[in-house]
């Protein structure tokens, strides 16, 4: 075996053990396999999942690219550090006892991989049953889980423990609109009446009352959960520890939370400055904190009505798309599809985002727009939101990464918080560019969205790293951003539970930026922008250190 096989033999090994260990995951990637599957949450399961990463670390230690094979060095780099920090989000616990309404586990992700599954043809029909018959067993395992976490003074923090149990009751209500029912079984099928008839049977006798029992769970974790001024991981044994992986997760660099505290800090102070000139023209004020609050006031309850703000939303990417050749060369991703999200999380005001293709063709790329609460992706935020999830944003680069050949599933389908979010944010200003906004509003709401990726910094590191209560973090975010106040309510919780997440949008744009100054600079009119995004694209989603290389090396091309 070549040293280029080795290196694909351990990426795709890796693969396996973190699709089998999240087969949810699997779903929502739409790789094939694991429509049947749960995630075993079991201690013997998980003590045994955490060797097999160890495993692969050591055996990428020995490793070694050959001579000019830059393909092989950039899949083991990537290999190797994708393992290294699943180890220790694992080794962290944070998601053993993070308790939120966002789909990190337990009965949200499992109604939004139910809402997402594909049931085409009868082998994937009972695909879907045999993974809804098991969903009780894994609530009953996330529980357990949860349960020895608090009894380790892990403990979640109140008010989302009480969203949670809200967003489950409320679920519960509804059963006529429960998306575990939501799928037909195929037309013509003989088979088609009785596994309706066992699919009602299993969520209405099995799967709801499990949700039942794990919302009477949260009800009575709640007196002992920790208080909002307690919301960071400052406040939990090993927390200082488990925070700093979550930094190194967060940003594949290795910052101190100090260091992006400050960055942040100065990010915000240089958006509001731009903020300030902008809104001088629109609005005749240079107060950035007066543009904020009109902003705010703009996506209240007077916002413009889903279903029109949608229709605006998908007429944004058409205008993106028109584009495309200027900013990709082939292949070009297919449309994107613009679809209502799943009615749990759009009553509860979840924001829009990007759900890829199946990998198989039968599910287009989705933005998944609220058209129940759009809030401000309904308003003055609502172009800047569609090119970050759409075009030129998350469809045209996951969409486009499974039409590169032969790129291997752990670059193509699994997600480098940094690159995949840096992208996101560096397409909102892409697209302004190009010249797609439409007004001077929509271009202020650009700068209002990267105003908040810059409070992210100062919020996720003041909460874990400098202690500061929920309130306080709130108040920073309501000062210097144009959030709505339930929006933002919404995003502290976020990253009360997800530490460190919030962190890679920033950062990964600032460095996509900086490769990109450092390449023109060095070539010239040689430069051509749709050559560097394929430098930072086409390889897949990469570890920042793994993609500064990438981007030398077509830059050290280019020259020559």
């Amino acid at each position: 075996m070549t040293a280029g096989e080795t290196i694909g033999t351990l990426a795709d090994e890796l693969a396996r053990v973190l699709l089998s260990g999240d087969p949810f995951s699997a779903s929502l990637m739409s790789v094939p396999g694991y429509e049947d599957a749960v995630p075993d949450l079991s201690p013997d399961y998980q003590q045994a999942w955490r060797g097999r990463l160890v495993d692969v670390i050591a055996r990428c230690a020995a490793a070694e690219a050959g001579p000019g094979d830059t393909a092989s060095q950039v899949l083991l780099e990537t290999t190797r550090d994708t393992a290294a920090r699943e180890l220790a989000a694992a080794e962290s616990r944070v998601y053993e006892f993070s308790v939120t309404t966002f789909p990190l586990g337990g009965p949200s992700l499992v109604l939004l991989t139910g809402s997402r599954s594909s049931v085409s043809d009868p082998v994937s029909a009972l695909a879907y049953l045999a993974r809804c018959r098991q969903i009780p067993g894994y609530l009953g395992q996330h529980a357990a889980r949860l349960r020895a976490a608090v009894r380790d003074g892990l403990r979640p923090v109140a008010p989302l423990v009480s969203d949670a149990i809200r967003q489950l009751r409320h679920h519960l209500s509804h059963p006529e609109r429960d998306p575990l029912l939501a799928h037909q079984p195929p037309a013509g099928w003989a088979g088609a009446a009785a596994w309706r008839d066992d699919i009602e049977g299993v969520v209405r006798d099995e799967i709801r009352p499990a949700m039942g029992r794990y919302a009477d769970l949260l009800a009575g974790l709640l007196p002992s959960s920790r208080q909002p001024d307690q919301a960071g991981l400052l406040y939990v044994p090993g927390g200082v520890t488990a925070y700093a992986g979550c930094v190194r997760n967060g940003t594949t660099l290795p910052f101190d939370p100090d260091e992006l505290h400050r960055l942040g800090l100065a990010a915000l102070a240089e958006i509001e400055e731009q903020v300030s000139e902008l809104g001088r023209r629109v609005f005749g004020t240079a107060d950035a904190g007066e543009i904020m609050v009109r902003f705010r006031d703009d996506a209240g309850p007077a916002a413009p009505d889903g279903a029109a703000a949608m229709a605006r939303a998908a007429a944004a990417i058409a205008r993106a798309e028109e584009r495309l050749p200027d900013m990709f060369r082939p292949p070009l991703p297919p449309p994107c599809a613009v679809d209502p999200m799943p009615s749990h999380m759009a009553e509860f005001g979840a924001p829009p985002y990007y759900s890829p293709p199946a990998r198989d063709g039968s599910r287009p790329g989705a933005y998944l727009f609220n058209d129940v609460r759009p809030g401000h992706a309904g308003s003055w935020a609502l172009e800047a939101m569609a090119f970050h999830e759409g075009v030129p944003g998350h469809h045209a680069q996951f969409a486009r990464a499974q039409l590169v050949p032969g790129l291997p599933l752990l670059l193509s389908g699994f997600y480098v918080v940094p690159h995949g979010e840096g992208w996101g944010l560096y397409a909102e200003r892409l697209a302004d560019e190009l010249g797609l906004y439409s007004d001077d509003v929509q271009r202020l709401g650009m700068l209002g969205s990267a105003a908040f990726r810059a409070v992210r910094l100062v919020v996720d590191t003041g909460l874990h790293a400098r202690g500061w209560s929920r309130a306080r973090a709130r108040a920073f975010a309501l000062a210097h951003s144009p959030m709505p106040e339930d929006f933002v309510d919404a995003e502290i919780d976020r990253y009360i539970a997800l530490p460190g997440q919030a962190l890679g949008y920033l950062t990964g744009q600032r460095e996509i930026l900086r490769l990109r100054d450092e390449a023109r600079a060095r070539l010239g009119a040689a430069f051509d922008i749709r050559d560097f995004h394929s430098a930072v694209l086409d390889h897949g989603s990469l570890p920042l250190p793994v993609l500064r290389q990438v981007v030398a090396d077509w830059t050290a091309s280019a020259a020559t």
